[in-house]
């Protein structure tokens, strides 16, 4: 019989560090993907408000809840991290979908992970522009992806299929950054 058990989405890799540079693996349950159905983001995100003490972030942000986040994720689009939501309780007001298996989450963290990141994604990640609370869909090298500023550094969002083409992108960019520094003398 053959063996189905669920594998994490980067395999055994739990951290990898290359200069000042670390990337550790992240596992978010559950990730409920919500669209709003027309005209109803107000009134969904006062009924969010209620149920998860925090309402859906404007465009471009991320904001905390009692046990987790939630994230814009595209237009009348958002992902509810770390809270069980059930369609009954949003009242109608948006379409739900269990997205915790979908995604692949990566957090780049150290004093150079803003350079790493700066050779993969069309981002200013200046802090000034792009502080922690922020999010983006941006291309990843070539991957679609999200992008997540955390007070730690920066949470990337990716589907499964492709944990691993992140990981080897993330590593020669991690590898290049720490060439330079050497260089530098940093």
């Amino acid at each position: 019989m053959a063996d189905l058990s669920a594998e994490p989405p980067f395999g055994a890799m739990d951290e990898r560090r290359i200069g000042s540079v670390r990337l550790v693996s992240r596992a978010h349950s559950p990730v409920t993907g919500i669209a709003a159905f027309r005209d109803r983001a107000e009134m969904l995100s006062a009924r969010l408000q209620g149920i998860i003490g925090a309402p859906l972030p404007k465009t471009g942000r991320w904001a905390a809840t009692s046990s987790g986040f939630v994230m814009w994720a595209g237009r009348d689009r958002w992902f509810v991290v770390g809270e069980a939501l059930s369609r009954d309780a949003l009242g109608g007001l948006a379409a739900l979908t269990d997205e915790t298996h979908a995604w692949a989450v990566a957090e780049l963290v150290g004093g150079g992970a803003s350079d790493v990141l700066a050779r993969l994604v069309p981002l200013d990640l200046h802090p000034a522009l792009f502080a922690p609370g922020h999010v983006a869909r941006a291309p990843i090298g070539h991957m679609p992806g999200c992008v997540r500023r955390t007070a730690a550094g920066f949470e990337l969002w990716v589907w499964r299929s492709v944990a691993g083409t992140l990981v080897r992108e993330l590593e020669a960019a991690m590898t290049r950054v720490a060439g330079r520094a050497a260089l530098d003398g940093r």
